[in-house]
């Protein structure tokens, strides 16, 4: 989450104040998108991987 809040906030800044940074603050909140993204396919994935794998209740 302080990824995405960082991004953000760079990229606010590139639009308050400095529209030059504009292309880099773009870059880094969409990287930064997909990160987050990728980390959340990866902790469900494994949380199926774990439960297919736990015994059945009975």
């Amino acid at each position: 989450m302080a990824f995405i809040a960082t991004a953000i906030g760079l990229l606010l800044n590139a639009i308050i104040i400095d529209n030059a940074a504009l292309p880099f603050a773009i870059a880094v909140t969409v990287a930064t998108l997909a990160y987050e993204i990728a980390y959340h396919m990866a902790i469900r994935m494994k949380l199926r991987i774990e439960r297919g794998r736990a015994p059945m209740p009975t």
